[in-house]
């Protein structure tokens, strides 16, 4: 993987998988760049968390040992961040993740604005809400999560949310 979006896009990928139909994912800035991603999926139940969590398991059957999350974790270590994961079976699971992203191991950012819109794409996602920094991008509340999806509204939430980020860096940059 080259850039954090395509780590994050992985991550969502495993919430897809666990059935969820609403996530969110938290993006903000600071002395470290947090990101949180939280679902609303089948959940672990604390003997596949610890599984998990020693990066030796995987649901998929194509292979013995997941990827996605041993990935972002040395990606976390690497850049003097921390990672985090809570399940509760039945509930969800939530990712907490930090960053330096300073550090020269941390990847090029890659195109926020793209992630959202290709996210919105998938067919088994009911509610996604992406927020970064000050702004929040709540596709039910952008009337998105009722309409078919069609490029044509993809391309529209890809600027919508380009246009919000171009906001964002022109507040941090007065």
């Amino acid at each position: 993987m080259i850039r954090l979006t395509d780590y994050i896009y992985d991550l969502i990928q495993n919430s897809i998988q666990a059935k969820s139909k609403h996530i969110e994912l938290t993006i903000s800035e600071g002395p470290l760049l947090e990101v949180l991603i939280k679902d609303d999926g089948i959940g672990m139940d604390e003997a596949t968390l610890k599984r998990v969590e020693s990066f030796t398991y995987t649901s998929r059957t194509t292979r013995k040992v997941g990827l996605g999350l041993s990935l972002i974790h040395d990606l976390t270590k690497q850049t003097d961040g921390y990672f985090k994961i809570e399940s509760k079976q039945n509930i969800g699971t939530t990712l907490f993740l930090g960053f330096n992203s300073k550090h020269i191991d941390f990847p090029e950012m890659g195109d926020l604005a793209e992630l959202v819109s290709d996210i919105y794409m998938h067919q088994d996602i009911k509610h996604f809400t992406f927020i970064f920094n000050t702004i929040c991008v709540d596709l039910d509340e952008l009337g998105l999560d009722s309409l078919p999806k069609t490029f044509k509204r993809r391309n529209q939430l890809y600027e919508i949310v380009k246009n919000k980020l171009i906001e964002v860096a022109n507040e941090n940059t007065r």
